[in-house]
């Protein structure tokens, strides 16, 4: 509505209307449906607070019925609350990085004992976020659904210790932060030696994981020799897979070598077979379409890289060895 100014002290007086939970909810931009009356508005504002704005815009204009107030009035402050909103709204969503990750793989990300996020991937995709002027906001997804979730657009980055590979590429644009191989371990009464001592045995392995590709590939060199193939058990997330090795479920378990170093500070009684197992770089998803995002990424972290923040963040993990020397 045209000479509508935003004001925070006129949003405040929507707290005096009373809730409207039985008026038609506004959901695709149409028209609010109230007693004789119709309000169009226009979507434009942050859909995490679409309900908000609807709710109060509703219950301003049953407010005017019921009540006989000044009717172009009262429909001005309702729009001004919903402008107020969404003003406020996207400064916040330009003020931060949403960055979807998986909590649950030690020690790229999990939750510390304050239960808040903390990693590798925290650490570095935090960072990068203050590079970008802008405050992580860190959303937690089991790994398998991170680049569907990122090409709906839930977050703006994807940050999980993501191997870049052909189908991956195909799917979302992969900036190069970090490399990472694979290691093996079993119980130390095991008698299982190397990745092709694993044929005809049992492993557990993060679904849709870097680690499942390479047990995959393994497994068909079993059978091409005329051995067993490897019964591979994958599991939705890391902390589950380990779970299966403790308890003897499985033989043997396999990801990536920080993973397993932490995971076996932890965890005595465990030794590794075989480590170093394809080497393969990791990048940040991004959409497609984000072009841009990607480009300035790049530029943050050849940014941490010569002020040495890059690697001092891999040094408080103990990852020296995981550094890459180009993002491209």
């Amino acid at each position: 509505m045209p000479g509508l100014t935003s004001s925070p002290g006129l949003c405040r007086t929507a707290q005096f209307f009373p809730s409207v939970s039985y008026a038609t909810p506004v959901a695709s931009g149409f028209f609010v449906a109230v007693p004789d009356h119709r309000l169009a508005h226009k979507r434009f504002y942050h859909r995490g607070t679409q309900k908000r704005i609807d709710r109060i815009i509703v219950s301003l204009v049953v407010y005017i019925n019921i009540n006989g107030e000044n009717t172009m009035q009262m429909y001005r402050l309702a729009w001004t609350c919903a402008l107020g909103l969404c003003m406020t709204t996207a400064a916040v969503a330009q003020d931060t990085l949403r960055v979807g990750t998986s909590l649950n793989q030690m020690p790229w990300g999990f939750y510390d004992q304050d239960q808040k996020p903390t990693g590798v991937d925290v650490a570095l995709c935090g960072a990068l976020a203050e590079r970008l002027g802008k405050t992580g906001e860190f959303i937690n997804l089991d790994f398998k659904g991170l680049i569907p979730a990122l090409q709906a657009s839930r977050f703006d980055i994807a940050c999980a210790a993501m191997y870049i590979t052909p189908e991956r590429q195909d799917a979302i644009l992969m900036v190069p932060y970090i490399q990472a191989s694979q290691t093996v371990i079993t119980h130390e009464d095991a008698q299982i030696d190397g990745l092709t001592g694993l044929c005809g045995h049992s492993v557990s392995v993060l679904q849709g994981s870097g680690s499942l590709k390479v047990l995959e590939e393994a497994s068909a060199e079993c059978t091409n020799d005329g051995s067993n193939a490897i019964s591979i058990q994958s599991f939705d997330s890391q902390p589950v897979a380990m779970r299966a090795l403790e308890n003897r479920s499985v033989d043997a378990f396999i990801a990536t070598d920080s993973l397993v170093s932490y995971y076996m500070k932890q965890r005595p009684g465990l030794k590794k077979i075989a480590t170093g197992i394809k080497p393969t770089t990791l990048g940040i998803g991004v959409s497609k379409n984000g072009e841009e995002l990607a480009g300035q990424l790049r530029e943050g972290l050849e940014a941490m890289m010569a002020d040495g923040t890059y690697a001092a963040i891999l040094k408080q993990w103990d990852i020296e060895s995981a550094a890459i020397e180009s993002f491209e």
